[in-house]
């Protein structure tokens, strides 16, 4: 078999802002998961002869941006000798956020399949820290442009050039709608999935959002705790391995867990039935300063695909 010129790797996902604020501990407690950005934002810049107010970090987010960033990365992560051509399905605004997304994709030379702009702001995502205790921040996340995100149409031809699909935290139906397409243009395609916060989400109906269809087509998946145990209740599973017979495309799941680094479970080759593992233990001693060697799960999923 001639080997492959290149590897064509799709990521459908949000785009974001991300919004980090880091307040001293009395200022931290006037905070609170009802307020909107706008509204933090205003009370971050208020000092009333108090202490001086807390420092503001924007960075520029969001699954396609985060995760390709290292499926893009041209260095000596990849182990392969076959380049990777990364191309995006987003949504962007008319912000100058969305701009400077667009010219970091550019810069990444990550492609965008089709140019999709809606009249607003990209989505907006706040972390409100207490200052020494990073591990309980305050997450508030507004959907801006993105809430328009499910109704895109994604092309198929597109879909069909692709050897790789990524789905990083992407909103379900849209997830769905790819991931059953993308099977029935490309039975022999590999589909990556992490279903991410939407998983806790209560806006979304576990049992008619797509999640199951989802996953009936991935083959690989990625779940951190809360996602594990969110999904053993759901499915009413003895053991999240059990997902390995419930759904005959899967050959990889990846447990992250925190500080104590991730287990790999995959598909024996050989005997279909079986389950491998391995376990990836931080190199780092657990009293050092990283909390999670596995991060937010950006970097890991990245470069492992890599």
């Amino acid at each position: 078999m001639r080997p492959k010129e290149q590897i064509n790797l799709a990521i459908i996902g949000d785009s974001a802002l991300d919004l980090f604020i880091e307040e001293s501990p009395s200022r931290f407690t006037r905070y609170n998961p009802t307020m909107t950005i706008d509204q933090i934002l205003e009370y971050n810049r208020k000092t009333d002869g108090e202490e001086p107010r807390g420092s503001v970090y924007k960075r520029l987010g969001g699954p396609v941006l985060t995760v390709g960033q290292y499926l893009a990365g041209r260095d000596l992560t990849s182990q392969s000798s076959t380049p990777f051509k990364v191309s995006a399905v987003t949504i962007l605004g008319t912000d100058p956020f969305s701009e400077r997304y667009k010219d970091a994709l550019q810069t990444l030379q990550i492609e965008l399949d089709e140019e999709r702009t809606s009249q607003g702001t990209i989505a907006r995502c706040a972390y409100i820290y207490a200052h020494g205790n990073v591990t309980k921040p305050i997450i508030i996340w507004e959907d801006g442009v993105n809430k328009h995100f499910k109704d895109i149409k994604i092309n198929k031809h597109f879909l069909a050039r692709q050897d790789i699909l990524v789905l990083p935290i992407t909103e379900p139906s849209v997830g769905k709608r790819a991931a059953e397409d993308y099977r029935s243009l490309k039975p022999e395609g590999t589909i990556v999935y992490n279903p991410g916060p939407y998983l806790q989400d209560s806006r979304y109906d576990f049992e008619s959002s797509g999640f199951k269809d989802i996953i009936a087509q991935t083959n690989m998946l990625v779940l951190n705790r809360p996602e594990r145990i969110i999904l053993k209740e759901r499915m009413n599973l003895r053991s999240i391995l059990q997902l390995f017979s419930n759904y005959l495309n899967l050959d990889v799941l990846i447990s992250t867990k925190d500080k104590d680094g991730s287990i790999i479970f995959s598909r024996d080759p050989i005997d279909k039935h079986a389950i491998l593992h391995s376990r990836q233990k931080p190199t780092i001693e657990r009293e050092s300063l990283i909390e999670n060697p596995t991060g937010a799960g950006d970097a890991f999923l990245g470069t492992f695909l890599r």
